[in-house]
């Protein structure tokens, strides 16, 4: 169960019945004052399994001074994986006044949330299984 989840801070997310943990917010606060500053849910979520079964066998024949040695090996890989990259979602906000500034613009005139500069979410199947045999 996630810690804080975005709708809690009033933040829409489709995805939010599989991934509900808050979004990633990223402060590149460089860019006017102080240090870059990052909070929320890391966006990559990696639920990953990977199984590696080995068999193998030698035989050795000796006579005298010769040798000859005979071997098998035989591997199989299996990796399970879903990756929930960016299902919760991911905000990026330009600098600090930015960041203070979000929600504070006029109502009227649609820009409530022209301070975000960019924001990600990933639709979308990530199951994936992978066979290897060597």
């Amino acid at each position: 169960m996630p810690y804080f989840t975005s709708e809690q801070f009033g933040l829409k997310n489709p995805l939010a019945h599989i991934r509900p943990d808050l979004s990633s917010f990223d402060v590149r606060g460089e860019r006017d004052v102080g240090d870059r500053f990052a909070f929320g849910t890391y966006p990559n979520d990696l639920r990953d399994v990977q199984n590696s079964f080995t068999y193998g066998d030698t035989v050795t024949f000796s006579k005298r001074q010769h040798s000859l040695k005979m071997g098998v090996e035989f591997r199989r890989h299996q990796l399970n994986g879903k990756l929930q990259e960016l299902k919760n979602g991911r905000k990026n906000l330009r600098g600090w006044f930015a960041f203070l500034t979000v929600g504070y613009a006029d109502p009227g005139d649609g820009s409530r949330a022209r301070q975000i500069s960019d924001t990600a979410l990933n639709y979308g199947e990530t199951i994936r299984g992978y066979r290897m045999t060597d």
